[in-house]
């Protein structure tokens, strides 16, 4: 992997990790800023069928966390949406999938109420305890991008050049990640 291209995003597979009341908003403009460099997007909740976000737009869910695992993915992401934080928050296998992200090296970006699911993690131990305080790039974890602001272009760009890199291998050398 040392050799892998770091300068592009095409063909990575970025999972967003959702469920009702999600900030379709959110979803909408990263869907579309990140397919523009190339990447395939795919939502994955709880359950399958679609879901239903904040403001009563349909998505159509991709995968369950029932059948699939952050290792087919490259990068996660988790959106705001308070009703679909909470319901995410109650999820074990949403909190296993952020954790088993972290513990590959991988990618992973939150924004909105989206980051207390990254705090529930393993990964809450790499960011400040408070959220609204959190930058869009930790500054202890290049691989992590986190904003309580829910602009999407800034955390869009970030996470692009996150997932660009491919892998965070400083991350080996951490504790054990429960994964």
């Amino acid at each position: 992997m040392a050799n892998t291209v770091k300068d592009t995003i095409k063909t990575r597979k970025i999972a967003i990790l959702a469920a009702d009341g999600v900030d379709e908003a959110a979803v909408s403009a990263m869907t579309k800023a990140w397919q523009a460099a190339g990447a395939q997007v795919k939502l994955v909740a709880p359950r399958l069928g679609a879901l239903t976000g904040a403001k009563g737009n349909e998505l159509q869910i991709d995968f369950s966390l029932l059948t699939t695992s952050s290792v087919l993915f490259d990068a996660v992401y988790v959106p705001g949406g308070a009703a679909s934080v909470e319901t995410l928050l109650k999820e074990p296998d949403a909190v296993h999938f952020v954790n088993e992200a972290y513990k590959h090296c991988k990618a992973i970006a939150a924004s909105g109420e989206g980051a207390a699911l990254l705090h529930a993690s393993y990964v809450g131990a790499e960011l400040s305890k408070e959220p609204e305080t959190q930058s869009l790039a930790s500054s202890t974890d290049p691989g992590l991008v986190v904003s309580s602001n829910p602009n999407a272009r800034k955390v869009a760009d970030a996470f692009i050049a996150a997932i660009a890199q491919h892998r965070h291998w400083e991350r080996e050398q951490k504790d054990q990640v429960p994964a």
